[in-house]
């Protein structure tokens, strides 16, 4: 969840988590419980240390794009063969 400004006519400006869908309704204040608008602030993107900026943009990747290519099985003929002798007496009772 986001992380939003807002500022208090009594207290002054706090930060509060929220749903972006709701960031543009008024928020109570944690001290005096004073509905207060939303505050335009600069994204906190710059403070963030190397390992979570890193991480979230692992997370964003992660949703577009898998981060392994697929898993591709190629067995040797003989391989092959063998497992299906086997795979064929196992089933037919022998």
């Amino acid at each position: 969840m986001p992380m939003y400004e807002y500022r208090c006519d009594a207290c002054g400006v706090f930060a509060a988590m929220g749903k972006m869908s709701t960031s543009s309704e008024p928020t109570a204040c944690p001290d005096c419980n004073e509905l207060s608008e939303r505050i335009l602030s600069a994204p906190r993107l710059a403070i963030l240390g190397t390992a979570q900026r890193s991480a979230h943009e692992r997370n964003e990747k992660s949703a577009h794009e898998p981060c392994c290519p697929p898993l591709q099985l190629r067995l040797h003929w003989g391989t092959y063969l063998r497992f299906f002798r086997h795979f064929k007496e196992s089933c037919s009772g022998k």
